[in-house]
């Protein structure tokens, strides 16, 4: 995962970690995105958009949805 300016960008490591974390109910999305993050070394804050991989575009609007909706 990078940041770039306000855009998180996700590699398919980063997607996998995620939908584990989510399909197992440990996380919600927001939870699953800056435990990811955390680990590193970038904040969630400020993103205004992020950039899947295209096999995983599906699950931008869940992301955007639970990135706006806990930071702001």
């Amino acid at each position: 995962m990078q940041k770039i300016n306000t855009v998180l960008v996700f590699d398919l490591w980063d997607v996998h970690n995620i939908r584990v974390n989510v399909e197992d109910k440990r996380m919600s999305f927001f939870d699953a995105v800056e435990s990811e993050a955390r680990t590193q070394g970038i904040q969630v804050v400020g993103t205004n958009d992020v950039v899947l991989p295209e096999k995983h575009l599906y699950l931008k609007g869940n992301i955007l949805e639970a990135l706006s909706i806990a930071l702001h």
